[in-house]
């Protein structure tokens, strides 16, 4: 049964890719390739590991979001290669030297004032905590939380500190290199990175180098060698980091030591042991994979697959009731379910780990299936792919029109295997980009000429 789900799972992005091949846009399928590569693959090694149990509903959400994501890449392909064909618009600007500087000097005042205030407000700053003393792991998960979710903040200024770095800092960075200020725009892309580990957190880095490597290549016109180059690069490291995790599950399957060790039974004892569960022990298995790799596959291939599972484990319970949708929109939901799921799963077996104020974020599939199972699993789909047809039709044929597609292209590819759709929209800010795109379009339909 494993197999055929794999194979189930697989096809979609085979036969993508022999579009792509086609048609020489390989970035539009990156959604798909992230997909596969962080939710299908390694739900096949989870099915593997806990010989051959599955929940049938975590398959079909998978599933549905393989074809959603199989579909919204082939109209965004679809939709480059009629840009491709149209006339090509007049790359230079009306817009005034006066009113462009005026816009850089803007824009950098815009990009320094966020974490300076941010840094200069916070009670605890994270890094320092760690650098100053050897704190406990609760009060350095408190000081992170406080810090990266701008704690005692009005809501205006959290939404601001949420989006900086996703998407504001994207769009600015562009916006002082394309208006000349390439000296300040190098400087404030350092500057950026350095203020993403003040909270001794690493993924909103790495999603701002991704966004702006993918939205740069888009924006480009002759960037077909280069797009093919980097699709390569990503799928030969998620190979890479597959390979690894697969060679710690064997690793652990063979180290019977482990298996009858207390910490490992006790924890039996309370439900299904994931590989990341291995991995969270205190009894670390032999293992012939280096620490630094291990840590790296752990947390981008075993982890969010585990989290989804847990999130299917919980929700599939009838005890467990499903999710207020009112409450989720409008973020009044107490205790939140990334907090029931996080305590469920992680605080109450590894208590020595985890607090109780952990929050535990789970795939866009799992995310939707709390809300309304399998049917809140086809309405988030669908709402997807109709994300996809939005931005494809209103997207210019300019360089900041594909610049602002690129950043969609990562948010889509980045993002849906770990937080659900509310989060992606509002607090992640692709509804703030998706107005965005569309008030450029609208610009720049009725005057052609205003271009960055």
């Amino acid at each position: 049964m494993p197999f055929l789900h794999l194979l189930a799972l697989s096809l979609p992005p085979l036969i993508l890719f022999f579009i792509a091949f086609r048609s020489k846009f390989w970035l539009e399928t990156l959604p798909s390739i992230f997909w596969f590569f962080l939710m299908s693959l390694p739900y096949f090694f989870l099915t593997v590991y806990l010989n051959g149990f599955f929940y049938s509903e975590q398959f079909l959400g998978i599933f549905i979001f393989t074809l959603a994501f199989f579909i919204s890449d082939v109209i965004g392909i679809r939709s480059a290669e009629g840009k491709r064909n149209s006339s090509a618009v007049n790359e230079s600007s009306v817009v005034s030297q006066s009113f462009r500087r005026r816009l850089g000097i803007s824009v950098f005042i815009v990009l320094i004032c966020v974490p300076i205030f941010h840094i200069l407000s916070s009670n605890e700053l994270p890094i320092s905590l760690l650098l100053s003393s050897d704190p406990l792991g609760f009060d350095l998960s408190n000081a992170r939380q406080n810090f990266t979710k701008g704690a005692n903040y009005p809501l205006p200024f959290n939404l601001l500190l949420a989006w900086y770095i996703p998407l504001i800092s994207s769009i600015c960075l562009y916006f002082l290199w394309r208006l000349k200020f390439r000296k300040s725009a190098v400087f404030m892309f350092f500057l950026i990175l350095i203020y993403s580990f003040f909270g001794l957190e690493k993924s909103p880095a790495v999603f701002l180098i991704f966004s702006i490597l993918v939205a740069s290549i888009i924006s480009s016109k002759k960037s077909k060698g280069l797009q093919l180059f980097i699709t390569i690069g990503i799928v030969c490291l998620f190979l890479c980091l597959t390979f690894f995790a697969h060679l710690y599950i064997s690793d652990v399957n063979k180290d019977y030591a482990f298996l009858k060790s207390k910490s490992y039974t006790s924890l039996k004892s309370m439900g299904f042991v994931t590989p990341s569960d291995s991995y969270r022990l205190d009894i670390v298995p032999r293992t012939n994979v280096p620490d630094p790799i291990l840590n790296l596959a752990y947390r981008i291939i075993l982890t969010p697959i585990d989290v989804s599972f847990r999130f299917y484990e919980y929700y599939s319970d009838e005890s467990h009731k499903e999710r207020d949708l009112i409450k989720v929109l409008i973020y009044a939901e107490s205790p939140k379910a990334t907090n029931i799921v996080g305590n469920y799963a992680f605080t109450n077996r590894f208590p020595n780990k985890y607090t109780k104020y952990i929050d535990a974020y789970a795939s866009i599939d799992a995310d939707s299936y709390s809300l309304k199972q399998t049917l809140g699993n086809f309405f988030v789909a669908i709402f997807l792919v109709l994300v996809r047809i939005l931005f494809s039709r209103q997207r210019s044929n300019t360089s900041l029109g594909r610049y602002a597609y690129g950043i969609n292209i990562a948010y889509l590819s980045y993002l849906p295997f770990q937080g659900g759709l509310q989060s992606i929209l509002f607090s992640k800010g692709l509804l703030a980009l998706m107005l965005f795109v569309w008030f450029f379009a609208k610009i720049s339909n009725k005057n052609p000429n205003f271009n960055f």
